[in-house]
């Protein structure tokens, strides 16, 4: 996929038949670009940090999630930057080897993205129309992110095999240009034309059909008070998530792919006097997409919400006893401080199942107890150190966090009374 803007689009005092790009709008396109860029990186490490070291249950569809996450990352690190400063100068800055690598790469992740949202979309499909047959096992969805990998790397060769730079005379100067140069210029528009449409026309085709197919489905099941368990209702909130995924990426490449398409079949288009805006306002949105994904996991996805939650409610404790810390003249601040960091962290850790029971103090474990008997004198829940080991092994296992970081929260007096009076005998 070329996302190179046309030559004739270039920006130049000379050139009053296409629109000139002025300094501050220039920087605006720049400062837009790094918002994305920076998001994109930033956001799906955060999704890959949280699926990969923090969800406890690993269904078929994290795998896809993962795969989404890689293929955007490496979007935000060579795609965003790279190519933009390419399109928006007309001109190569980067040193001559990343000309190949960068087209590449950007290719690959997009064809791996599109490839990862169908395979997902065909999984939903058969699970929620043939659940007699047997399901996909971890092993196969493993075998099939392989596979969409193998496929992305070989159906995208042609972008690193024929991209490299070019000098040409300007004026006085000369600039380098990152261009691909073929020997069959139908050959090349053929394979373009085949890129827009395996990339984004059969498989937008494909996962709205899925998707409307399987919204249908579970809304005649509401419809008709089917009663489905936890595992369905949890998956089928999953499914929503990847729905509204597949829509936005649906909606942010549409502009850059017809253009990319009007572009090989009728290339005329290139004389619109303000191509060169059209097409960095249609990138600019492709690129987005990047950056999407991680936001809409934490909007519309309750695991995903609760981990971005607690991972940046560890970080503002962290800073906060690295600043009371340096702070000499408030020792008992200080320490409160870090106190209340150590104990949120430990109940993390303990009710995520991170840290087991076996491998958890004494000291620890008695620490919970009586912070679940100070909870239970001061709410009259009844409830006891056995029953909260149930909660955590449970689906529910939040409710017993939020229990522990209650009391644990509720001052002194309470907790010394649950430590006095011990806590219940299991």
């Amino acid at each position: 996929m070329e996302t190179q803007v046309p030559n004739d689009t270039v920006t130049s005092a000379d050139d009053s038949e296409f629109y000139e790009l002025s300094p501050f709008e220039l920087i605006v396109w720049c400062m837009l670009y790094a918002i994305i860029a920076f998001m994109a990186v930033l956001g799906n490490l955060l999704v890959l940090y949280i699926t990969l070291f923090r969800l406890r249950v690993r269904s078929i569809t994290t795998y896809f999630i993962l795969n989404l996450g890689f293929a955007d990352l490496f979007t935000g690190i060579f795609a965003i930057p790279f190519k933009f400063q390419a399109a928006l100068f007309q001109e190569w800055f980067l040193p001559r080897p990343l000309c190949r690598i960068v087209p590449y790469v950007e290719t690959v992740a997009l064809t791996v993205s599109v490839f990862t949202l169908v395979t997902s979309a065909v999984h939903e499909f058969r699970t929620m129309f043939f659940s007699k047959c047997s399901q996909m096992s971890p092993k196969s969805a493993k075998r099939c992110v392989l596979l969409i990998w193998i496929m992305s790397v070989i159906v995208s060769l042609p972008h690193g095999l024929f991209h490299n730079t070019y000098e040409f005379p300007d004026n006085e100067t000369t600039i380098v240009q990152c261009l691909p140069v073929y020997a069959d210029a139908g050959w090349w528009k053929f394979y373009n034309v085949y890129l827009v449409i395996i990339q984004y026309f059969v498989p937008m085709v494909i996962l709205d059909t899925a998707y409307t197919m399987i919204a249908v489905k579970i809304w005649t099941m509401s419809k008709n008070r089917v009663e489905v368990d936890e595992t369905k209702t949890a998956n089928q909130k999953l499914m929503r998530t990847l729905i509204i995924v597949v829509a936005c990426f649906s909606l942010c490449w549409f502009p850059l792919e017809t253009y990319l398409a009007l572009n090989e079949l009728k290339p005329e288009i290139n004389g619109w006097k303000y191509i060169n805006l059209a097409f960095f306002f249609s990138h600019w949105l492709a690129m987005s997409n990047s950056c999407l994904n991680p936001i809409i996991y934490g909007l519309y996805n309750t695991k995903y919400n609760e981990e971005y939650r607690r991972l940046f409610r560890q970080i503002g404790c962290v800073w906060r006893r690295r600043k009371s810390l340096s702070d000499t003249t408030k020792p008992e601040r200080r320490w409160n401080s870090s106190n209340d960091c150590r104990d949120q962290h430990e109940i993390d850790q303990i009710v995520d199942g991170s840290s087991s029971r076996s491998r958890c103090s004494s000291r620890r474990r008695s620490d919970i107890q009586a912070a679940v008997v100070g909870r239970r004198r001061l709410a009259d829940h009844e409830i006891g150190p056995q029953e909260l080991f149930d909660l955590i092994s449970a689906t529910n296992y939040l409710d017993a966090k939020r229990l522990l970081y209650l009391a644990c929260k509720r001052g002194a007096e309470v907790l010394k009374d649950g430590f006095d009076h011990g806590p219940e005998a299991e």
